[in-house]
């Protein structure tokens, strides 16, 4: 089986932190950046993959001893075809993992659920972002996208996702969107089964998701040294859900240099 870390998004949503930076490579604990926490959960699930694009040479001085491969997209190639561009170099199935997700699922758990299903999506009870529409463990649409049936709950992608060989013969590289994936499969009568997950989910893409981030992964520190270069984040000082480009905020969103290692 391969893995493959989505991370070639542009990081937009926390600018001005991720100005010279990706987004997985923001500090979430003491000297441990996103990356590092996604690659020692899921070394021993297989080959890992990571796609790139923003800053993808940030990526590849950090990462050359690492045992990764490394898919640099020219052009944005979306959700759907850095599965296809895997599949083509590696033709195995695939764990997909978001590298905006802090997480405690049991990976191991989510595949020995996902081992027989061509497509598998673990999901979260996120009431302020649910907009996957399931009748009992399966996908039957997504909010004001499309709908294949009623359902009886409604939940949110967790960014984390299994495709059998054969589902993505089906992707080409050309396919942008995976959610356009998804409503193929349910148009041809097959089925995306959903493992749903109680435990630690988090964002960590936007600037409240990253500082509930560092608060549930530090819970007993009043200040953080989270680059090893004396930038100290005072816990007691953050306004929430500030704007980062608001310079006049209290807080890490004062000054984006003060408290946030940017190489």
């Amino acid at each position: 089986m391969n893995v493959l870390i989505l991370a070639a998004g542009l990081g937009t949503r926390l600018r001005p932190i991720t100005e010279k930076m990706p987004k997985p490579m923001v500090f979430i604990k003491p000297n441990v950046r996103a990356i590092d926490m996604h690659l020692a959960q899921l070394r021993s699930y297989g080959n890992i993959f990571i796609n790139t694009h923003y800053c993808h040479t940030v990526f590849e001085s950090y990462l050359q001893n690492k045992n990764v491969t490394l898919h640099y997209e020219k052009k944005l190639l979306g959700t759907a075809g850095p599965l296809a561009q895997v599949f083509e170099s590696s033709p195995e199935s695939l764990l997909v993992v978001n590298s905006d997700i802090i997480h405690d699922i049991d990976i191991q758990a989510f595949l020995d659920y996902s081992k027989s299903k061509e497509i598998a999506l673990a999901v979260v009870n996120d009431p302020a972002t649910n907009t996957l529409e399931i009748n009992d463990d399966k996908l039957v649409g997504i909010k004001n996208k499309f709908n294949f049936g009623s359902f009886n709950q409604q939940m949110t992608f967790a960014g984390m996702s299994y495709y059998s060989s054969n589902a993505l013969s089906k992707i080409s590289i050309s396919n942008f969107d995976i959610r356009n994936i998804w409503k193929k499969q349910l148009e041809t009568h097959g089925d995306i089964f959903c493992y749903a997950h109680k435990g630690l989910w988090l964002d960590m893409g936007t600037p409240g998701g990253l500082w509930r981030t560092v608060q549930s992964l530090n819970p007993n520190s009043e200040s953080l040294n989270l680059s090893g270069k004396n930038q100290t984040l005072p816990t007691q000082q953050i306004a929430y859900d500030t704007p980062l480009k608001n310079h006049s905020a209290k807080g890490i969103w004062a000054d984006s240099t003060t408290f946030w290692d940017i190489p």
